[in-house]
């Protein structure tokens, strides 16, 4: 009679292991869904506050009675800005901004980029004006 409830402990003891292990995989899997739910939205987080960055800029270029006043309005409103020939650095709101232009018969096309923090772009917002103010 012992060896046949020795046996049963052994199979017992089989199923317990075997439940374990089952679980500890299904946990790792799902903590690598939550890691990457988490990364994921992390980014898209840095990519509505890029859109946002890039708009308010696109916004204040846009109002502005010049191109080049808007320019000089917006570096007003930016911290650690820094103006070279045809491109403007400069963060606001928590972002990045690079802004470079071209003048071309009239009309003067921006290209507005949110920066991450390896100073490559997240997002670009092109926005064309005219010389007398207009978009």
């Amino acid at each position: 009679m012992e060896r046949k409830s020795a046996s049963r402990s052994g199979m017992l003891l089989l199923e317990l292991m075997m439940a374990i292990l089952i679980f500890s995989l299904s946990a790792a899997v799902c903590i690598q869904v939550f890691v990457k739910a988490h990364d994921l939205s992390g980014r898209a987080e840095d990519l509505a506050q890029a859109v946002n960055s890039c708009g308010s800029a696109a916004e204040i270029l846009r109002t502005a009675d010049s191109p080049r006043e808007g320019l000089d309005l917006l570096e007003q409103l930016c911290t650690q800005t820094q103006r070279e020939d045809s491109l403007f650095r400069g963060r606001l709101e928590d972002a990045a901004l690079e802004i470079s232009w071209q003048e071309d018969q009239g009309l003067i096309t921006y290209t507005i980029s949110c920066l991450d923090e390896d100073r490559s772009p997240v997002y670009s917002l092109e926005l064309v004006c005219l010389e007398g103010g207009g978009v």
